[in-house]
């Protein structure tokens, strides 16, 4: 799936897709958030969380993964210079990692041999 530019993909807590087959789940071989995409979830994640299941990923620079609350599983991810993903507890209005860290901790974050994300989670 790409999520091109000026284009939104909005993932919500009831919603799924056929290969997760479970709420909240999302399943897909391949995502690529181009230059001015984003992919962020609906007011209704709140205080739960979405998973990600992707075989690999693709942040372009200028593109925008924001989740309120996720975890992510990923084959390979990869974000290009200038792109961006954000994950907070506050709602789906980006809050810097930061300033996050300052109320919640830290963020944790586990990279492989070859500088790509394996795992990442915040709270």
């Amino acid at each position: 799936m790409t999520v091109a530019k000026s284009c939104r993909l909005f993932l919500a807590l009831t919603g799924s897709t056929e290969l997760a087959n479970s709420e909240g789940t999302y399943r897909f071989h391949s995502l690529t958030v181009a230059d001015g995409g984003e992919v962020t979830s609906t007011p209704d994640v709140s205080s739960n969380s979405l998973t990600l299941d992707i075989d690999d990923v693709l942040i372009q620079g200028g593109g925008i993964l924001h989740m309120v609350r996720m975890r992510i599983v990923a084959g390979n991810f990869t974000v290009d210079d200038l792109g961006h993903v954000r994950g907070d507890t506050f709602d789906n209005r980006f809050v810097s990692l930061e300033t996050w860290a300052s109320y919640r901790g830290s963020l944790s974050v586990s990279v492989n041999a070859d500088c790509r994300l394996q795992t990442a989670d915040w709270g």
